[in-house]
Formats: C-alpha cells, sequence, structure tokens
C-alpha cells in the first residue's frame, strides 16, 4: 500500500509518498517499513535503518530525514503510527485473510477446549487437552500437543502512551506451534503485533506456566523451562535450555546449543553454545567464581 492509502486513518499530512510493505518499529526492522521518529537521539538508528522507507515524525524535524522516501508529518508521531495500525489490523487486510477453522481429521480436540471458529489450523494427530483455548491467527502442525488450560494467541504488554491516554495495540501478526511441538500446561504464547508469527519450533518444548510473548523466535528442539518468561522480539536458536523461571529480556538473541540456568535474568545476547547463570545473567564459570571470592 502506499502511505497516502492509509494516512487518512491518523491525524498527520502527507510530504513526501512511498510504498509501504510493513509497520513496525526501528528495533525491530522489515522490509519497506513505515516507522515513526520523536526524539533526535534517535536518527542514527533511523538513518542506520535502511528497511525503513517511510517515516512518521514532527515539522521540525522534516529536514533532518530527507533521506527517508516517504514522509508524513504529525503533530503526535506516535499517536498517528498508532492509528494507522490499527486501521490496518482492524479494518484491511494487510496483516491478515480471514478464512474458517480448518481441523485435521485425525486431529483430537477435547470438548471443554475452545477453538476459534475462523482463522486457526490444526494439523494431522495433534491433541488439544481439556480447557485449552486456541484463538484466531493461529497454526498448529502436525503431531503436536496443546496441554491443558493453554492459551495460544494471547497478547503481550504493547501500550501506546500519548497524550490522550494510553492505548493498546492491537496484535496483528500470528501463531506458528510447529509438527512435534509440546506446550505444556497453563503456558501462554502470544501473537505478533505486526506481520510477524510468534514461532515455536518443531519439537519444542514450552513449560507449565511460562510466557512467551509477541514475535519470539524459538528454534526446533529448544525447551523453555516452567513458569519462565521470554520477552518480546526475542530469538532463540535451537537445541537451547532456558531454565525454569527465567527472564530473557526484550529483543535479545540467544544462539543455539546455549543454556540459561534455572532463574536467571538476561538481558544480553549470549553465544552459541555459551551456558549463563545469575541475575544479570554471565558465563556460568564465571559466577562461580565470582561466588567463591565473595564468600
Amino acid at each position: 500500500m502506499l502511505l497516502s492509502e492509509v494516512y487518512r486513518s491518523g491525524n498527520c499530512s502527507i510530504v513526501r509518498d512511498a510504498r509501504v510493505e510493513s509497520v513496525g518499529f526501528l528495533s525491530d526492522p522489515q522490509p519497506s517499513m513505515l516507522v515513526f521518529l520523536e526524539s533526535r537521539r534517535f536518527l542514527s538508528t533511523l538513518r542506520r535503518t535502511k528497511e525503513a522507507t517511510c517515516v512518521i515524525t514532527y515539522r521540525e524535524y522534516a529536514g533532518e530525514v530527507d533521506f527517508i522516501e516517504g514522509l508524513a508529518i504529525s503533530d503526535e508521531p506516535r499517536l498517528t503510527f498508532h492509528q494507522i495500525h490499527e486501521y490496518l489490523a482492524l479494518q484491511t487486510s494487510f496483516y491478515w485473510a480471514d478464512f474458517y477453522t480448518e481441523i485435521d481429521p485425525t486431529a483430537s480436540v477435547h470438548p471443554t477446549a475452545c477453538v476459534a471458529a475462523r482463522n486457526v489450523r490444526i494439523g494431522p494427530r495433534t491433541r488439544v487437552e481439556a480447557n485449552a483455548t486456541i484463538l484466531e491467527r493461529c497454526t498448529v502442525g502436525a503431531d503436536a500437543v496443546i496441554h491443558s488450560g493453554v492459551v495460544l494467541g494471547s497478547v503481550g504488554f504493547q501500550t501506546t502512551r500519548c497524550n490522550s491516554g494510553m492505548k493498546e495495540m492491537t496484535h496483528a501478526g500470528s501463531v506458528e506451534i510447529r509438527d512435534g511441538a509440546q506446550i505444556l500446561a497453563n503456558a501462554v504464547v502470544a501473537r505478533g503485533v505486526f506481520l510477524q508469527s510468534t514461532v515455536i519450533g518443531c519439537d519444542a518444548r514450552i513449560g507449565a506456566c511460562a510466557f512467551v510473548s509477541h514475535n519470539v523466535q524459538i528454534g526446533a528442539r529448544t525447551f523453555v523451562g516452567h513458569g519462565a518468561v521470554v520477552n518480546g522480539n526475542v530469538k532463540i536458536g535451537e537445541d537451547v535450555w532456558i531454565g525454569p523461571s527465567s527472564s530473557v529480556a526484550n529483543g535479545v538473541s540467544i544462539g543455539d546449543r546455549a543454556e540459561v540456568t534455572l532463574g536467571s535474568v538476561v538481558i544480553g545476547n549470549i553465544e552459541p553454545g555459551t551456558r549463563v547463570a545469575g541475575n544479570f545473567a554471565i558465563e556460568h564459570r564465571l559466577l562461580l567464581k565470582h561466588v567463591a571470592r565473595i564468600r
């Protein structure tokens, strides 16, 4: 879509028109992306983000974003961005095209489970247990197990703070549970906010009462322990262990075969094959040496 086709949903004026293929934040670049800018301290980030082709910003910043193809001017860029996203999410097929729910004949869905009538696919031999909830925009592959009390397709924190108060952003993305994955009792997996999917890889395991937030990418055979919290836009590789009650901060990347020990708080990227521990999590042997020194 052209920026001029969506701007009317927000209080702004178009200075330069351009094509929009995705909407998102500078922290998570997507192709031909519409973003907003309300502080000069993010100008350098905007300049480095080649995927950003359209920007909503203040009039006084217009001359400083001449390197961006599309430009819209607003008195409140964050609110205008929110309004455009809501318009695209609720009134167009920009993010999603609806379909009637499809459940493979070999799948087993417990009578007390709740499966949305639209926008759900459940693959062959998958089992959905008692009181599980599968909301719209969820795809579950073959041979998966959705245990009792699980919620797929819920939302995470994505609140727009503006002069008129706080407004919740519609989660317009989706959830993909791939073949052989298991989501244990009472875990919650949130949809993506924009075009992205939250992905649970093949044969992965999400522990009981864990929370996996929007647009998290979890690789094949990775285990997320009971009660762990994985915040938005985290990328976790294959064969990773995330210990029970651990917390992983927004936007972190964790490499293949890494291990996060129980109760750790991860605020930075973890290299493949690394074992970390502690609050804040550091390489496990360094933590043991530090503890030995202070005893």
